[in-house]
């Protein structure tokens, strides 16, 4: 799978940088229209187990992060794939989205699918975490747009 992933970030233009002799993490950036999302992606192919993350460019203060990992919950609540997550120490939110791919193989499809799902999720929620982040609405509002927001997310 690691050859795969080589292959397509190339075929992508997509430069990346791989910070141990394995060559199995691939660090990389993506352009949006909203913002620009650093990229990991982590391959054990003896486990068969590939991770993708992608973070969200802006922290959470920490004095908004108990509010934001409840706006976190709500979005996560009936995902198909994969999960927001947030790091309470720092305010880092990633999204992360894994597979468990021993003795099978993964066709390219599978991992250009992968990305484009997590793009295109964190540019669906991008403008209202950002909201969330910065605003100084009251909780209970913030909560309850992400709440609706979700809703209709999930009828799509």
């Amino acid at each position: 799978m690691i050859q795969q992933l080589r292959q397509y970030l190339a075929n992508n233009n997509w430069k990346y940088v791989s910070p141990t002799t394995d060559e199995d993490i691939f660090l990389f950036s993506l352009e949006t229209e909203n913002t620009q999302y650093s990229c990991l992606i982590s391959i054990d192919e003896n486990e068969g187990k590939f991770a993708l993350y992608m973070t969200f460019p802006n922290k959470v203060p920490k004095k908004k992060r108990t509010l934001i990992a409840s706006a976190l919950t709500i979005l996560n609540f009936g995902l198909f794939l994969g999960n927001f997550e947030m790091d309470f120490d720092d305010g880092e939110i990633r999204y992360k989205i894994h597979m468990y791919f021993k003795n099978l193989e993964v066709p390219i499809d599978i991992i250009d699918f992968y990305i484009n799902y997590s793009i295109t999720f964190l540019e669906l929620n991008y403008d209202l975490l950002l909201n969330a982040i910065i605003s100084g609405k009251p909780s209970k509002e913030i909560l309850d747009e992400i709440a609706e927001h979700q809703k209709k997310l999930s009828k799509t």
